[in-house]
C-alpha cells in the first residue's frame, strides 16, 4: 500500500563547509580519521560497510539492532543527540539484541563458515553444547566446564588473527563486543570464539571476560575441518517433529512463501513453485578452501541451525570431516557447489560414511549456485506478478571467481547470521519504510513499513567482486522475480493497489562492491530499465534569510523566530530541509519536502509548479547555538554541502513596525483589482508621508522621516496550471542618520481584496553608511475601489548584513 505527498524548500547565505556532500552515516558511529562502519543509502538499497573487513563486520552488527529507520525516514543521523554509541540507535535495522557473540578470525573464511551456523535468529532451536574456556566467576562457571549456549540472535564479529601478528580483539570488534553486552544492547551475556590460538589469539577470552561477559566458550580443532566438525556435534541434528514432511506451506504458487522453523537441522527444500517437503538431520559438505558457496548458504545454515562440515579439495575426505559424518546422526546431506569443489566421488563417499540421502545445489558457478539457494530454500521463483514479491528483501555480497586471494568474502561472512535474523516473520525483519521514487512525483508516497508480501526469507546473492555489470545468471534471476512492466509503484503514476519495490541490503565497500553494482541492483527491485547516477543533492540556491513572516505565499514550518527560506524551484531532488547548530552533525530543526506536500502546491494550496519545489522556509530559533547550518537530504540519506550563517541580534537590520504607504499619481498598468489569467502588469509609486517608525542598523536605530516604494506587479500567463504572480520593487527610507535603498523580487497571491506579495530583499546603498544585506520583503496591499489611487499598503523589511 502506499501513503501520501511530498513537502518544502530551502534557504541559506554566507557558507563555510563544514560536513561533507554524500552518503551520512549514524553520527555516534566510530570514525576515526573519517574513516570507520558506514551506511550509504540507494532508493531501493543499503549499503553497510566499512574500510576494511573489520568495520563492516561492526557496522552489520550495528545494523542488527538498529531501531529506527534512518536514512530513509529522518534526515537526523544523530539519534536525536544522543552522546555517546550506547544511547543511539536511530538508524534502520532488524531491532535484535544478541544473547551473545561469536569471535572469528577474518584472514580465513574457514572458521565463519562452521561458526555462521550457531547464530539463532528463530529463538527456537536447541542451543549448542560448548566449553567454557574462560568465565567472570570460574568457581560458579568452571573453566573447562561445559554449558548450553543462548545463541538468539548472535552477531559475527571478525577480529585480527594470531596469524597477523594480532594479541587480542580488534578494535572494532571490541567496540562492537562492548555494545553488545553493555551498550547499545546490554543482552548478551556468553561469547564464543571459534577457532584456535593460532586463530583468534588466546587472550581474547580474558579480554571478553574483562569486557563483561560472564562466560567464554571457545570451539578450536587441530585444523578448520576438526573445528567445524566440533561445531556440529555442538549443535547436533534433529528430525522432522511429529513425523511429517510437510512444510508450513506446502503449496507456494509465489505467493508469500513463510520459512518455518522446526528443529535443528531440519530444512525446508522446495524443487519447484508448487512443492515444499522438508529434510530432517540434515548437514551440510562444502568446500572449506575457498568457501564461496558456504558464504552464500549463511542465511540459512543459521535460520535452521544446519552444521558445515568442510572439504580439502582433495581426493579423500579429511578425517575430521569423515569421523563427523559417522557420529552427527544425519538422514540428508546436502552438497553445495559442483563437481569442481565437491566431486561425485567425494559426495558418494560421504553418503555411504553418513548413511543419508544425498541432495546437491550447484550452478554452473558461484552466482548461479547463491540463486539456486535461494529458490530451492527460499522459494525465490520467478514470478509473473510484481504483487508475490512486494516489499521482499535480499542479501548481496560480493565474491571473486577463485583463488585463495579471492576479495569479497570477508564483508558476507558477518552477513550469514544478519540475513537469517530478516528472515525471520516479525514486523522488524522487513525493508525500511521509505519514498516512492521520484520524490518530486505527481503522487508521492511511502512505501509503508508493514507492506510485505514477498518470501519471508532473505537470501545471500553473490556478485563478481569488482564487477560494474550483473552476472547473466544474476540479472536473469532478478528480471524473473522483479519483473519490468509490472505494476510497480511509481510517483509518476497513480495504480491502486501497486506494489511496493523490493530492497536490497549489500554488505562490503566499494572495492569489492561498485556503485555501478549497487545502482543496478537497486533498479531491478522496481522492475526499472533506466538507472540514474547517484550524487548528493546539490546545496539550495535562490534562499534567504528574515524574522518576517512569509505566509501565505510561502510554506512555513516551525515556530522559531528566524525563517531559513528559499524561493521556487531552488531545491532539487531532495526531500528535507536539514538545520541544525555549530559543529553538531545533529538534526534540530527539518521540513519533510514529501509529506508536507511542497513538491505538488503552494501555500495556498493551488499548484503552480507541480514537480517543482514552492517557496517555502524553515523557522529556526536564533538563539541556539553561536552559528547555524541548513543542507538538503534526499530520500535515502545523502546531503548536500550545507550553508553557515551567523544569526545574533547585532547583524541584523530591520523594522520597529510595518511602515503604511499610499499610492501617489504616478501609476500605470490593468487595475490592481483585478488578476486575469492573460496576464497583465500594474506599476505602483507609494509614499509613508509621515512616520513613527524607526529604523535599527547594526544596533543603531534611528527615527524614520519618510519612505518612498515602487512596485511592478506582473500576472502570471496561465496555461494548463495556474503561473504564478510575480513582483519587482526598489525601495528609499530616509532616517535622521541618513538613507538606506533597496531592491527587492517575489511573488504575490490576491485574495479577499488584498495582494500579498513576499520575497527577498538587498539593501545596496544610501547615505547612512553601513553594511549592506539581504533579507525578507512584504507588503500587504489592500485594493479598494477600482484603479490604483485609494489602494493602500503595509510594508516590512529586515535584513541580515553581509
Amino acid at each position: 500500500m502506499i501513503l501520501l505527498l511530498a513537502a518544502f524548500p530551502m534557504p541559506a547565505t554566507a557558507a563555510i563547509s563544514e560536513f561533507k556532500n554524500g552518503a551520512v552515516s549514524p553520527s555516534q558511529w566510530p570514525r576515526p580519521f573519517d574513516q570507520g562502519p558506514s551506511l550509504q543509502g540507494w532508493p531501493n538499497a543499503l549499503r553497510i560497510w566499512g574500510p576494511d573487513r573489520y568495520d563492516t563486520s561492526l557496522a552489520t552488527a550495528l545494523t542488527m539492532r538498529g531501531l529506527g529507520g534512518f536514512p530513509y525516514d529522518s534526515p537526523d543521523p544523530s539519534s536525536s543527540g544522543a552522546t555517546v554509541l550506547g544511547k543511539s540507535g536511530s538508524w534502520w535495522g532488524l531491532r535484535t539484541c544478541p544473547r551473545s557473540i561469536i569471535v572469528v578470525a577474518g584472514d580465513s573464511p574457514a572458521d565463519a563458515l562452521a561458526a555462521t551456523a550457531l547464530s539463532d535468529p528463530t529463538d527456537e532451536s536447541t542451543e549448542p553444547y560448548l566449553r567454557r574456556s574462560a568465565a567472570a566467576d570460574p568457581l560458579f562457571d568452571p573453566v573447562g566446564g561445559y554449558n548450553r549456549v543462548d545463541t538468539h540472535g548472535a552477531a559475527i564479529l571478525l577480529t585480527k588473527s594470531a596469524r597477523d601478528g594480532s594479541f587480542g580483539l580488534s578494535t572494532a570488534a571490541r567496540i562492537a563486543a562492548k555494545d553488545m553486552r553493555s551498550g547499545g544492547c546490554s543482552t548478551a551475556r556468553q561469547a564464543i570464539v571459534v577457532g584456535g590460538v593460532a586463530a583468534v589469539p588466546a587472550a581474547v577470552d580474558e579480554e571478553l571476560v574483562a569486557l563483561g561477559f560472564s562466560e567464554v566458550f571457545r570451539v578450536e580443532g587441530l585444523n578448520r575441518y576438526q573445528t567445524a566438525a566440533k561445531v556440529a556435534l555442538s549443535l547436533g541434528t534433529a528430525g522432522v517433529p511429529g513425523g511429517t514432511n510437510e512444510c508450513h506451506e506446502d503449496r507456494i504458487d509465489n505467493a508469500d512463501p513463510e520459512t518455518g522453523f522446526y528443529a535443528n537441522s531440519v530444512v525446508e527444500w522446495r524443487s519447484s513453485p508448487e512443492s515444499c517437503r522438508l529434510l530432517g538431520h540434515t548437514v551440510v559438505l562444502t568446500d572449506g578452501i575457498v568457501g564461496a558457496d558456504a558464504i552464500a548458504a549463511g542465511w540459512w545454515t543459521s535460520y535452521w541451525q544446519v552444521p558445515v562440515l568442510l572439504h580439502n579439495g582433495r581426493d579423500r575426505l579429511p578425517i575430521a570431516t569423515r569421523e563427523a559424518l559417522q557420529s552427527l546422526g544425519i538422514q540428508n546431506l546436502i552438497v553445495l557447489g559442483g563437481n569442481q569443489r565437491i566431486s561425485s566421488a567425494i559426495a558418494q563417499e560421504a553418503s555411504e560414511l553418513s548413511g543419508a540421502t544425498l541432495w546437491r545445489i550447484a550452478g554452473t558457478d558461484r552466482y548461479e549456485t547463491s540463486v539456486e539457494m535461494a529458490q530451492t530454500l527460499g522459494g525465490w521463483w520467478p514470478s509473473n506478478n510484481a504483487s508475490d514479491v512486494a516489499g521482499s528483501m535480499i542479501c548481496v555480497a560480493a565474491s571473486d571467481r577463485s583463488g585463495l586471494k579471492a576479495l569479497g568474502w570477508p564483508d558476507a561472512l558477518s552477513a550469514g547470521p544478519w540475513c537469517g535474523a530478516a528472515s525471520r516473520n516479525n514486523a522488524y525483519s522487513m525493508a525500511p519504510n521509505r519514498s516512492i521514487e521520484p520524490v518530486n512525483g505527481s503522487w508521492p508516497a511511502l512505501t509503508g513499513s508493514t507492506s510485505y508480501s514477498g518470501p519471508m526469507a532473505t537470501p545471500i546473492i553473490l556478485v563478481p567482486s569488482g564487477a560494474k555489470e550483473l552476472p547473466a545468471s544474476i540479472a536473469q534471476f532478478l528480471n524473473g522475480v522483479y519483473r519490468s512492466g509490472n505494476d510497480w509503484c511509481s510517483a509518476n503514476s497513480a495504480i491502486s493497489g501497486c506494489s511496493v519495490p523490493g530492497f536490497a541490503v549489500v554488505f562490503g565497500g566499494h572495492s569489492a562492491i561498485t556503485d555501478e553494482m549497487i545502482g543496478a541492483i537497486s533498479a531491478h527491485m522496481d522492475g526499472s530499465t533506466h538507472l540514474s547516477p547517484l550524487a548528493p543533492p546539490a546545496a539550495p540556491r535562490k534562499d534567504f534569510v528574515t524574522r518576517l513572516s512569509m505566509a501565505p505565499v510561502y510554506h512555513q514550518i516551525g515556530q522559531g523566530d528566524v525563517a531559513l527560506c528559499a524561493r521556487r524551484d531552488a531545491i532539487v531532488d531532495s526531500r528535507w530541509l536539514a538545520a541544525g547548530v555549530d559543529q553538531s552533525e545533529r538534526v534540530i530543526w527539518n521540513a519533510d519536502l514529501l509529506t508536507n506536500g511542497w513538491y505538488l502546491v503552494d501555500a495556498d494550496g493551488i499548484g503552480r509548479s507541480k514537480g517543482l519545489v514552492s517557496n517555502g522556509c524553515l523557522r529556526v530559533e536564533s538563539s541556539q547555538g553561536s552559528s547555524h547550518w541548513l543542507r538538503l537530504v534526499n530520500s535515502h540519506g545523502w546531503a548536500s554541502n550545507e550553508i553557515r550563517y551567523e544569526l545574533s541580534q547585532d547583524n541584523w537590520i530591520f523594522l520597529d513596525g510595518s511602515i503604511e504607504l499610499d499610492v501617489s499619481m504616478i501609476s500605470s498598468g490593468i487595475d490592481s483589482g483585478s488578476d486575469p489569467s492573460s496576464g497583465g502588469e500594474t506599476s505602483l509609486q507609494m509614499d509613508s508621508g509621515t512616520t513613527f517608525r524607526q529604523l535599527t542598523r547594526n544596533g543603531e536605530t534611528s527615527s524614520i522621516v519618510s519612505a518612498t516604494l515602487s512596485l511592478t506587479l506582473q500576472r502570471g500567463v496561465d496555461g494548463l496550471t495556474p503561473a504564478p504572480d510575480k513582483f519587482t520593487a526598489e525601495w528609499t527610507i530616509n532616517t535622521h542618520l541618513g538613507s538606506i535603498t533597496g531592491s527587492a523580487e517575489g511573488e504575490a497571491i490576491l485574495k479577499d481584496g488584498v495582494w500579498a506579495l513576499r520575497g527577498v530583499t538587498s539593501i545596496g546603498g544610501g547615505t547612512w553608511d553601513g553594511k549592506t544585506g539581504q533579507g525578507g520583503f512584504s507588503v500587504d496591499l489592500e485594493v479598494k475601489k477600482e484603479g490604483h489611487f485609494d489602494d493602500t499598503a503595509k510594508w516590512q523589511i529586515d535584513a541580515r548584513s553581509s
